[in-house]
């Protein structure tokens, strides 16, 4: 029998990381106002896309010192917490969780002592270098520092150096839930996912182990979370992948056996994960979008089944997935088709959540193999240059409808307090420095008289909170432009009342929008350079030049219906030879009451 969730409908968001950070409280960069910043932005960024959950990864390796060596002789060194970065993420992290819940979304709080960070060092040292299969006895990271203390290890069997690795990652998640309590921000986080691609299989039975010590250690030591927020993941992979563990073991062994062995300890658990990521080059048609959706769909209905059946709940999130950029020919479109199809699969799936594996590339460049970023999960390289798949979340989540544009001009209105025949609303195509921001299509605004202002404004759309985030990319040869908001409530529409229309100035002359975007940008990299003549995104001119607390807008009570409009400024030069133009593309509007 197949568990599937009844009458669910999922709620979609990202795994949230700061650009250029690795882990959500990565070396005290909280300390940062350009990092408060960029939070800040990317917060009303998802909000005005719909997004009520986020999940935050949180690692041991972003705070841990393992000191050095020389010429590499580990024996009797220490691994330790840095206690000051530590300091630092115990106040980061409810921080971010409460800053999330402003903007109506949820957290959930992510630990990943996973194969990653067992695997995942290749060198050690004071600059220790990011890979997958370092070159290091036994293969892994964490135990590697923990069995060179002088406790001798082999290459199989459990003793003292494990256990001390296990109660050190228990004890440091105690103390991160601790803050989170005592802060207040418990009651915003929807669960704790406690072990993360906890490896089952995949490594040897060694670590089959070690993944059984850290759930026991779990169970008799975790405080702080309540049986409804206990979540843990196994490592799993592709679920149509068809790949068995190093005895033969199906590709079910590793959920079967954290189910089982959470049911030993009398520890069932509220929620699972699966991680799915497509393509996968050893997995002939995983670049499919028909393959990754029936990949969710097999992979909830199957793990939910497993766990279930052990006394678990059968709640499957899909709790990390992505569609690949770069492994997907570095096709926007075909990025694009694979995530829509992850989202139809997790529809089809009724599982009750899933994150996307982030809301921009962890690197802006926009050349696969380049920088730090190779695979490319987000919807855009930066909060400045999205890709196809920002577009269609504007068009699936966002409370705002059609402002993408790519099927018409959805009703949008124009106006001028000029002659009428001096405006021109165009529904313009092309891709490139010149066409749209997202896919292809994009509405344009053409002045063709001096001295006039010309506005272009949305159909109207339901409202659902006190809170509105607003994001368009935005590309005009105007000095600024106003991005208003009308609302109507149980009197009728305000500009039908004598009520003033809400309204935010953004100013797009050169100096403005580097002074802008330079806030975002830490003061050791170069400044914006280059040409104005391209899409902004509206949220980062305007949070860029004013106080992080003033780019959303706070609706009246009682609103039910709002309309966005655009204004131009007024072109003192703008002729039928050299227009003035206002170009928006990606406009999304979403309303929320703050947790």
């Amino acid at each position: 029998m197949i568990a599937v969730a009844q009458g669910v409908t999922p709620s979609i968001g990202f795994v949230y990381q700061v650009p250029g950070f690795s882990e959500i409280d990565d070396a005290g960069a909280y300390q940062y106002s350009f990092v408060n910043r960029q939070i800040y932005r990317d917060f009303a960024v998802m909000s005005s896309l719909g997004v009520r959950v986020i999940k935050i990864p949180i690692s041991i390796s972003a705070v841990i010192d393992p000191g050095s060596a020389a010429n590499n002789n580990w024996a009797n060194q220490r691994i330790h917490i840095n206690s000051s970065q530590f300091a630092m993420a115990q106040q980061a992290v409810p921080a971010i969780i409460k800053m999330a819940a402003s903007f109506g979304m949820k957290s959930v709080v992510d630990f990943t002592l996973n194969e990653l960070y067992l695997e995942g060092w290749a060198t050690l040292g004071s600059s220790p270098t990011f890979g997958f299969w370092p070159n290091l006895p036994y293969g892994d990271w964490f135990q590697f520092l923990y069995d060179f203390r002088g406790i001798p290890e082999g290459r199989s069997g459990i003793n003292g150096a494990s256990w001390d690795m296990v109660t050190d990652v228990v004890t440091w998640e105690n103390q991160m839930i601790g803050a989170i309590v005592n802060a207040g921000a418990d009651s915003n986080v929807l669960y704790y996912n406690l072990t993360t691609e906890t490896p089952y299989v995949h490594i040897d039975s060694t670590w089959q182990m070690i993944s059984y010590q850290l759930l026991y250690s779990l169970a008799q030591n975790i405080s702080g979370v309540s049986s409804g927020k206990r979540a843990a993941d196994a490592y799993v992979g592709m679920w149509n992948r068809r790949m068995t563990g190093v005895n033969g073991e199906p590709d079910t062994f590793a959920a079967n056996r954290l189910a089982m062995n959470a049911s030993s300890l009398n520890w069932p658990l509220a929620m699972t994960e699966y991680h799915a990521y497509y393509p996968d080059p050893t997995v002939p048609g995983s670049n499919s979008p028909a393959f990754a959706q029936s990949d969710i769909v097999s992979a909830v209905s199957q793990i939910g089944s497993i766990f279930s059946s052990y006394g678990s709940s059968g709640s499957v999130a899909v709790g990390e997935a992505g569609a690949s950029y770069c492994g997907l020919n570095a096709d926007p479109s075909q990025q694009d088709s694979v995530l829509s199809a992850i989202v139809a699969g997790v529809i089809q799936s009724q599982s009750p959540y899933m994150f996307n594996w982030g809301l921009w590339d962890n690197d802006p460049s926009t050349t696969c193999g380049n920088g730090n970023d190779g695979s490319r999960f987000g919807i855009g390289f930066s909060s400045e240059n999205p890709r196809n798949a920002y577009g269609s979340w504007v068009e699936r989540q966002s409370d705002l409808k059609g402002g993408d544009f790519e099927s018409s001009l959805s009703q949008w209105s124009i106006g001028t307090n000029g002659t009428p025949f001096s405006v021109r609303q165009l529904w313009m195509q092309g891709v490139g420095s010149d066409g749209a921001a997202t896919h292809s299509r994009y509405q344009r605004i053409e002045i063709t008289s001096p001295n006039i202002a010309a506005w272009t404004c949305s159909p109207a759309f339901n409202a659902h909170g006190s809170e509105l985030a607003v994001s368009a990319f935005v590309r005009t040869n105007n000095l600024s432009y106003d991005l208003q908001l009308a609302y109507m409530d149980s009197l009728g529409w305000n500009f039908n009342t004598g009520r003033p229309i809400l309204s935010k100035s953004v100013f797009t002359d050169a100096n403005s929008i580097a002074a802008s975007l330079n806030s975002f940008i830490p003061p050791s990299q170069p400044g914006f350079s280059g040409t104005t003549w391209r899409f902004f995104q509206f949220l980062s001119l305007y949070t860029g030049a004013n106080s992080n607390n003033s780019a959303l807008f706070d609706l009246p009570p009682g609103v039910t219906q709002l309309i966005v409009c655009l204004v131009t400024g007024t072109p003192t030069w703008s002729s039928a030879s050299d227009p003035g133009y206002l170009d928006l593309d990606s406009v999304s509007a979403s309303s929320w009451d703050p947790g």
